[in-house]
């Protein structure tokens, strides 16, 4: 595996694309994976995000208890925080195998810190320990008999349950570094979902810096060359990470946007501080409140958050109807970013559109993005019979026009002269599109892929 674009990467002769689906289904499917990664890959989609300690039971790294009958007030205990699961890191191999042999890239996601996903071994009265996720992290502590404590007593239980719960989290940390260690087509997040503000979202962000740079650490092996070092597997930090002082050999090419919601994509695509590189953006912890929000993203949803520069995971099966038109825009979205998207990271350009109605542009109907290497890409959500104005810098442009939905081209010529009102003819009748422009000395990719 090797770096082939700066939002591209090589393995076994595949052009990996940063769009991504998550599932925890190879995991629970046993160890024959590689049917499903292969049906994974025809579609054109070679990038896989495995949650790990979610609720479905097979993907619990934490060792189950020995079936001993328990004492009555034990009886809930299931799981040792102090134990792995082997039939769990056996699976992991056999997918880890498969997924090099058929060439998908793989990533890990350990913890899912929202209180109101509460991971299972870290329920209430769920594991030997004797801690709560709820009770180290949340309100717990000043409920029931804790309430009645003095407030140093309180603390002081707080504190010894949040050692606990770091020590659990360190150990899964140093079991998933040992399997990894060596691997190159994979990486490892430790925390996954959106933060929450206050207090308790700043001591979580603190727990989980330590832990990426014990990741970081234990990751490296003695006298390892650092080329290939830098190929993986890669550590995955929260957003705004400060890398000072930490072996960033193992950094991962990409960074992470923990939450698909509006607000947050606002704040990416004009956010001055942050790093320049591709970014993922994870559909699966925005709160899904109606029907509609519950069949997932929708295909302008996917390419706006693609024109602000953060490519998609999205949750997909193979036998729920929603799932069948989310691959289908997935596996557009793989196609762009390995044929157009791959020279430069994409950055939403603002710019582009400043002869358009803002109205369009606050109401999501049309945005734009550049990747600094002479490419511009817009999507629009309404029909352009009479084509439109952009702004560009000076030079010579050809241009393409696409249907997202099912990457059919519509239209594309050249001898655009930019300029501060630059005109683009239209797709034609087409209700949806996205326009793509580039530098005539730029190689046509029509010709070269």
């Amino acid at each position: 595996m090797h770096a082939l674009r700066p939002c591209m990467l090589e393995l076994r002769g595949h052009r990996i694309a940063l769009p991504a689906v998550t599932s925890a289904e190879p995991l629970i499917r046993g160890c024959d994976q590689r049917e499903w990664l292969e049906r994974l890959a025809v579609l054109g989609i070679r990038h896989l995000v495995v949650p790990l300690n979610g609720p479905e039971e097979d993907t619990c790294l934490y060792a189950r208890r020995h079936p001993a009958p328990p004492a009555p007030e034990r009886a809930g205990v299931v799981y040792d925080l102090a134990r792995r699961d082997e039939g769990v890191f056996a699976r992991l191999q056999f997918l880890l195998d498969a997924a090099d042999q058929v060439g998908v890239l793989v990533g890990f996601s350990l913890f899912n810190p929202s209180l109101a996903q509460t991971p299972a071994p870290f329920a209430r009265d769920a594991n030997e320990q004797n801690v709560s996720w709820d009770d180290a992290w949340g309100g717990g502590v000043g409920q029931g008999r804790a309430s009645r404590r003095s407030s140093t007593t309180a603390i002081r239980r707080r504190i010894t349950l949040q050692s606990r719960v770091d020590q659990a989290l360190g150990a899964a940390v140093d079991w998933m570094a040992a399997e990894l260690r060596g691997r190159t087509a994979a990486w490892l997040q430790v925390f996954r979902g959106a933060r929450r503000g206050g207090e308790t979202a700043e001591r979580l962000r603190l727990l989980e810096e330590r832990l990426v740079r014990r990741l970081a650490e234990a990751l490296a092996r003695p006298g390892e060359d650092a080329t290939k070092a830098r190929l993986g597997p890669w550590v995955v930090g929260p957003p705004a990470f400060n890398w000072d002082g930490v072996r960033t050999t193992h950094r991962a090419p990409f960074g992470f946007c923990p939450c698909a919601t509006p607000d947050v994509l606002t704040h990416v695509a004009y956010a001055a501080d942050l790093p320049r590189q591709p970014l993922l953006c994870d559909f699966t912890a925005g709160a899904r409140n109606s029907a509609a929000d519950a069949r997932g993203p929708g295909r302008g949803e996917l390419w706006r958050s693609v024109m602000r520069g953060c490519w998609p995971i999205v949750p997909c099966g193979f036998s729920d109807a929603p799932s069948q038109r989310r691959w289908k825009d997935l596996a557009q979205l793989a196609v762009f970013c390995r044929q157009w998207a791959g020279n430069g990271y994409l950055r939403a350009c603002p710019e582009m559109l400043a002869t358009v109605p803002q109205g369009l542009v606050a109401g999501g109907k049309a945005c734009a993005a550049t990747d600094g290497c002479g490419r511009y890409f817009s999507y629009w959500c309404l029909a352009l019979p009479q084509g439109l104005e952009v702004s560009l810098l000076p030079g010579t442009y050809r241009y393409y026009w696409f249907d997202p939905a099912s990457g059919r081209g519509l239209d594309r010529g050249d001898g655009i002269e930019g300029s501060a009102q630059c005109r683009v003819p239209g797709p034609g009748r087409a209700r949806e599109a996205l326009l793509i422009l580039e530098q005539e000395e730029l190689p046509d990719p029509l010709s070269v892929w």
